[in-house]
């Protein structure tokens, strides 16, 4: 059985986020938003805390906006009310399912980084970019370092969100197009 991480109350939390540095907030919110792991065990608590945190603002989001929406068209009439409350109820609605669905995606996945569920490694490189391990009996899991799952090029979870350059075989760099046309053009005047 997976032991229970222990996150921090509304009081620790809020003192904890108001001594973070700005790129730090910034940086767990976009984990949060992201629906991505964080890289450190300490941005993992607070995501997971900020993700409980949005998901009960969306809990308000909709009964508030919807009263709101439709208390502004009173002067217009009931049937005002009527229809611009059914239309805030839709888009309202469908704006607390996305934020809600994405902060608890974002809740399980550093909830599962608490629990040491991912095993994070640091790169041989020294580069500060975490990577889930490989675990060998797992067959989805073969040979795939990356930390998105997938293999070859894509963003990464916690890495730079830039697409990893794949070498050719004999270790030489892959070249663009238009370095290749150049190359080839290059080739043919000699």
């Amino acid at each position: 059985m997976a032991r229970q991480p222990k996150l921090p109350t509304p009081a620790e939390f809020n003192r904890e986020w108001s001594r973070l540095e700005r790129e730090d907030k910034r940086r767990v919110r976009r984990t949060v938003n992201r629906m991505q792991a964080a890289s450190t065990r300490r941005d993992a608590r607070l995501a997971v805390v900020f993700a409980q945190n949005q998901q009960r603002t969306a809990k308000w989001l909709l009964p508030v906006s919807v009263v709101l929406v439709a208390a502004l068209q009173l002067p217009q009439g009931l049937e005002a009310v009527v229809a611009m409350g059914a239309i805030s109820l839709v888009l309202f609605g469908a704006i607390t399912f996305a934020i809600t669905w994405r902060a608890r995606r974002a809740e399980r996945t550093n909830l599962a980084v608490l629990e040491g569920s991912q095993a994070l490694r640091r790169d041989d490189k020294g580069s500060g970019e975490d990577k889930r391990s490989a675990d060998p009996d797992d067959p989805d899991d073969a040979g795939d370092t990356h930390a998105s799952g997938r293999s070859g090029g894509g963003s990464s979870a916690r890495g730079s969100g830039k697409r990893r350059k794949r070498a050719h075989t004999d270790g030489r760099p892959r070249q663009g197009k238009k370095t290749a046309k150049k190359r080839a053009k290059a080739r043919s005047k000699r």
